[in-house]
This record gives structure tokens, C-alpha cells and sequence, in this order.
């Protein structure tokens, strides 16, 4: 009924008008003839060819000695268990909270976990996240839970753990780094928990939904604290340079750019289930989701984040709707006629040295170029920032991070730790381009969403430490784990209907 309705109707008509009259223009045609020469050239190359191709195939990963030794060694202590005659033991088995300690009890917590991210504190999650590891080691040993084959990226993951637990101990201050180390391992160990249990479709959904969900609570909030008036620190914003700018929400998060971080994955989310959704109903919530989610993002003034959710919308445009190229094109090229002046300047002030933040962080980098030059090996250790850079810091400009993760992550963690996470990063985006391009009909949706919000993600990360806020940090982790996760599914589903099965 709806999609025979009259005004669907109109609207394809004035959809393929304007596409055909779109499609004859000049600038159209230079674009489409641009695209082309770029497709051409990079058709052979050795950077599409990587990208291109199945690496956990390739190098055989899940069949290394290490992972065989270890799935069966968990197999017999499984089997031992389950057929042991001890009394003790079988009472055990047979008890109450044993039974219910099951798959669907670590999927309820999983839940709660992700759901709770933007709404509970640190120490609530990292204790949710605790009970997520016991349950699923329980479970695992119990023969309840079957491991799945490793892939590349995981292994880098556990690799980038155990230099981050190294760098622990190398650190200024071990008793504060410890934890730091601590929760940050607790919430890491959640991407192999949510790989693992998030292993169909309808849990997947159910997982996006609820993290839509808090989102929408978040979004909301932001958006009064705009209306309603919040305390900002002078910090935030230059206003010599935006005298028009006079408020940045952060809702339930500490800082306007944390939120900003957060939401560039909650509308990207909300966009591919628009996108995915065939239930009108839904498609109207999603709709309201990315509208509320992208109004409070700018209500932030976050730049780096503004900048971020453009990128993530282009990577999913690129990689699962090219039909909309052309009118984010035009979209694009419109932006500075139709975006609020406040808002445009603000994204345009990105390159401007005229910004006090700009001067501030430029300060920053410098001194933690010098910091890396001396500590290039063995970096500083986990949390001792602070402790070394008023050493290197210029003009006593203070700062509890290096305002950009790739630069933190080399000044703690050296050069080895800093070459996994590029690793981690490189093999995540190959993974999830890899699965988007094998993916049947509208699974690219998510899987294309999901490595948008990453990427999108990471460029804010150029401005700001992500990992400075711990909730960001298990938002990190989520979305390489969902992503993981993603694929899987979509890979199963493809195979399940080339055999022709529903």
C-alpha cells in the first residue's frame, strides 16, 4: 500500500528526473570519467589486490599449531568434565546456577553492556564486562561455546594486548597504569566475546538496536542541554574566533568531542539499518535516528567529528549505494549555501592558525614528536603522559594527552606496539572491505556502516586521544568486535544460500 501510494509515487518520478537530468550534466560526466580513469589504474594494483583478498585463507591462520594445541586442549578439558564420575563434580554440572551460567546468560550481559555504554559509569561496565569474561571462559570450558577459527586480525589483537600489558610495567607511574591496564584489557577482551557470541542475524540486529537504542537517550539529552543551557568550560572553544558560538553539548559524556566520537558511530549505525530495513515503521524511526543523532553531533561543534561522519557517510555511499554519488556530490558542493555560517566556519577553521585550539595542538604534536624520538623503542609506558611531556611541552602549554591516538599510542607503546595497532587498523578495514564486497544484497548495508563509522571514527582520532575517556574505549572494541562479527554472518549466509538453503 505505501509503496504504491501517490506520494512514492511523485517521489521516484522526481528522484529519476533529477537523476537523468543529473546524468547529462557536465559535471556528471567529468566525475564519471574521473571514476573510471581511478578504476582503471587501480584495477591491478597492489593496494586493491590486498585489500581484495581473503588473508586468513591464504596464509592458512586457522590451522597454525598454536590454535589447533590450544582448541584441543579446551576439547579435552571439556570432555573430561563431561564424563568424569565424580560425585562432586557431577553435583556440580547439575546445579542450578551452572545451568542457567548458559550461552543465553552471557548474551543478556553482553546486551546490557553495550546498551549501557553512554549511560553507566567506568567502573559498572568494567565489572559487566567482567561477568562477560567469566561467563564466556565458563562456557567455553564447558564445551558449551565452540571457538571459531582465529582470523590475522584477531591474533594482532591478542599480540597489541600483550604489548600493551608490557608497556604497563614500563611505565612512570605502574600503580596508576595498572588500572588503566586493567579496565583497558577487561573491555578489549569484549571484541573476541562479541565476535564469538554475536553469530546471527537476529542477534545482530538485536545488539544495533539496543546500541541505536541508548543512542537515542544520549541524542535527546544533548539536544536539551542545547536549549536548556549547560555549563562549558573556556577551554572549548576560542571566543575571539567564534564570538557566534556560545554552548557545546556533551550530554552524558565529559567533553563535547567524546560525544561527538560516540555519535559518529550511532548515526552510522541508524543509517544502514534505514537502509537495510524493509518496514516502513522502522524505516521512519531510523530516519528520526540519524536526524536526532546528527543534529545533537553538531550541536557538539566538534570539528574533527563533523569532518569524521562526512567521511563515514562517503565510505558506505562508495562501498553499498553508489546510486547516491551524484547527490553527495551535489550535496557536498552545496553544503557552504545551505549549512548554518557558525557551523561551515567552524569546519573550515581546521586549517586556520588564526584557532587557539588549533595553535594549542600544534604545540602538542610538537612535543610529542620529540617525545617519540626519545622514547622511539620502549615508549613512555601506559598513563605516564602527563608525568613526562611538561619536559618537552612549549609556551608550559599543559595537556593530559597528546590530542591524537596514533601519536599516544606510539609515545606509550614504542614502536612494536605502535606497528600492531596500524596492523590492527589495516587488517580491520581489509576484513570489513573484503566482507562488504562478497556480501549478498542488503548485508553490505551494515558491514559497510560499520567500517564507515570506524574510519570516521579514526579521523577524529587525528584531533583527539580516543582512549582518553574509558567508555570510548569499550565503544572501540565494540565496533571492531560487531564488525568481526558482521562478517562472519554474512559470509555463513552467503554459503548457506549458494547452497540453497533459507
Amino acid at each position: 500500500m505505501i509503496r504504491g501510494s501517490f506520494i512514492i509515487n511523485k517521489i521516484t518520478i522526481f528522484y529519476i528526473y533529477i537523476s537523468n537530468m543529473l546524468k547529462k550534466s557536465i559535471t556528471y560526466r567529468f566525475f564519471e570519467m574521473l571514476g573510471k580513469y581511478f578504476e582503471r589504474l587501480s584495477r591491478n594494483s597492489l593496494i586493491l589486490s590486498f585489500f581484495s583478498n581473503n588473508w586468513d585463507t591464504y596464509l592458512k591462520t586457522e590451522n597454525s599449531m598454536f590454535v589447533n594445541g590450544t582448541k584441543q586442549f579446551l576439547s579435552n578439558v571439556s570432555s573430561n568434565i563431561e564424563n568424569t564420575n565424580s560425585k562432586v563434580l557431577t553435583a556440580v554440572k547439575d546445579s542450578f546456577i551452572v545451568n542457567i551460567a548458559n550461552e543465553n546468560m552471557l548474551l543478556i550481559f553482553v546486551y546490557l553492556l553495550l546498551f549501557l555504554i553512554p549511560l553507566a559509569p567506568t567502573m559498572i561496565l568494567a565489572f559487566i564486562a567482567m561477568v562477560c569474561i567469566v561467563l564466556y571462559i565458563f562456557n567455553v570450558v564447558m564445551g558449551r561455546i565452540k571457538l571459531n577459527k582465529p582470523s590475522l586480525l584477531t591474533c594482532f589483537i591478542a599480540v597489541f594486548l600483550i604489548c600493551y600489558i608490557a608497556s604497563t610495567f614500563m611505565s612512570y607511574d605502574v600503580r596508576k597504569a595498572m588500572q588503566t591496564m586493567l579496565i583497558f584489557i577487561t573491555f578489549a577482551f569484549m571484541t573476541f566475546i562479541i565476535s564469538e557470541i554475536i553469530n546471527n542475524k537476529k542477534r545482530l540486529n538485536a545488539v544495533i538496536n539496543l546500541v541505536l537504542f541508548s543512542g537515542m537517550i544520549v541524542s535527546f539529552y544533548g539536544i536539551y542541554q542545547y536549549f536548556a543551557g549547560v555549563h562549558m568550560d573556556a577551554a572549548w572553544i576560542d571566543t575571539k574566533t567564534f564570538s557566534d558560538i556560545s554552548i557545546r553539548v556533551y550530554s552524558t559524556f565529559s567533553n563535547p568531542n567524546v560525544l561527538g566520537e560516540y555519535l559518529i558511530v550511532i548515526a552510522s549505525l541508524a543509517i544502514g539499518m534505514l537502509w537495510k530495513s524493509d518496514n516502513v515503521k522502522l524505516k521512519l524511526f531510523y530516519l528520526a535516528q540519524v536526524l536526532i543523532a546528527i543534529i545533537c553531533l553538531f550541536m557538539t561543534n566538534s570539528r574533527g567529528s563533523m569532518v569524521g561522519l562526512f567521511i563515514a557517510i562517503a565510505i558506505f555511499i562508495i562501498l553499498a549505494e553508489k546510486r547516491l554519488i551524484i547527490f553527495g556530490v551535489v550535496a557536498m558542493l552545496a553544503l557552504p549555501f545551505i549549512m548554518p555560517q557558525s557551523i561551515w566556519s567552524r569546519i573550515m577553521s581546521i586549517a586556520s592558525m588564526s584557532d587557539s585550539s588549533s595553535l594549542y595542538r600544534i604545540s602538542i604534536y610538537k612535543a610529542s614528536i620529540n617525545m617519540i624520538r626519545d622514547f622511539v623503542i620502549t615508549g613512555i609506558g601506559v598513563g605516564s603522559f602527563n608525568l613526562v611531556y611538561p619536559i618537552y611541552s612549549f609556551n608550559a602549554a599543559y595537556a593530559y594527552h597528546s590530542h591524537n591516538i596514533f601519536l599516544q599510542v606510539f609515545i606509550e607503546m614504542g614502536i612494536i606496539g605502535f606497528s600492531v595497532f596500524v596492523g590492527i587498523i589495516i587488517l580491520y578495514i581489509q576484513k570489513m572491505y573484503y566482507g562488504v564486497r562478497n556480501s549478498l544484497n542488503k548485508n553490505r548495508y551494515i558491514g559497510a556502516v560499520i567500517l564507515g563509522g570506524f574510519v570516521g571514527f579514526l579521523i577524529q582520532g587525528f584531533a583527539d586521544y580516543l582512549w582518553f575517556d574509558y567508555r570510548i574505549i569499550l565503544l572501540f572494541w565494540m565496533i571492531v568486535g560487531l564488525g568481526i562479527a558482521t562478517v562472519k554472518i554474512n559470509a555463513e549466509r552467503k554459503v548457506g544460500l549458494e547452497n540453497g538453503e533459507n
